[in-house]
């Protein structure tokens, strides 16, 4: 477990990690929702946003709760 710190460099790199995994997130639940609507996608494009999805949103969770 890492313990809070101070030091204001620390603080900024959390919250921009927190920020770019936030649009990490939206992006790649667009990027599902608009692959699960193709008429024809490649099967690899049903696979990797949703998994990249399910990464960003568990990481993201892991930094806000520690």
């Amino acid at each position: 477990m890492i313990l809070p710190t101070d030091d204001p460099t620390e603080t900024l790199k959390r919250k921009a990690a927190i920020f770019i995994l936030i649009l990490m997130s939206l992006a790649t639940m667009i990027a599902t929702a608009l692959h699960a609507f193709e008429p024809n996608p490649h099967p690899i494009s049903l696979v990797i946003p949703p998994l990249t999805a399910i990464v960003c949103l568990s990481l993201l969770l892991y930094l806000i709760k520690y």
